[in-house]
């Protein structure tokens, strides 16, 4: 099957933990900068 073939709601549920895990990445990186901040500051 196509990507064009599947129903838009099967793409969006696709998506969507996609930019959860995306986000979820940037918060935890954030998080150890500023620990490694706090360790050797």
């Amino acid at each position: 099957a196509t990507l064009f073939s599947l129903p838009v709601d099967t793409v969006g549920v696709m998506s969507l933990p996609f930019k959860d895990y995306v986000s979820e990445r940037q918060r935890k990186l954030e998080k150890e900068e500023e620990e490694e901040e706090e360790a050797f500051g």
